[in-house]
């Protein structure tokens, strides 16, 4: 029996979620070794890399959320809550955006 690392769990289960719906991406702040290597080759235009910049990446999520899609955001967790708060608060909270914050 051999187990698959959470990480890789979660990055091939966003691939099989985008299988199912055109309006799903995926944005991440350089955790693509989170099994995020793969989606952007198979769903171009999808998946959105924004370095260390996660405030952006917040931001960005929140914009791409109100024109339809449904977003997945992934950073480590460290990240996803501090510097980012006002801009999760404002742009994500606020505006009710659909917008997963996955903090690996």
């Amino acid at each position: 029996m051999s187990t698959l690392a959470t990480r890789m769990a979660f990055g091939q289960e966003l691939i099989e979620i985008a299988k199912t719906n055109e309006y799903f991406v995926v944005c991440n702040a350089d955790t693509k070794t989170c099994g995020l290597e793969k989606f952007g080759q198979l769903f171009p235009g999808r998946e959105f890399s924004f370095g260390i910049a996660e405030q952006n990446l917040v931001g960005a999520a929140a914009g791409l959320a109100s024109c339809g899609n449904k977003v997945f955001l992934a950073t480590f967790a460290v990240f996803a809550t501090g510097r980012t708060y006002d801009q999760i608060r404002s742009s994500v909270c606020y505006q009710k955006a659909n917008v997963k914050i996955v903090r690996i």
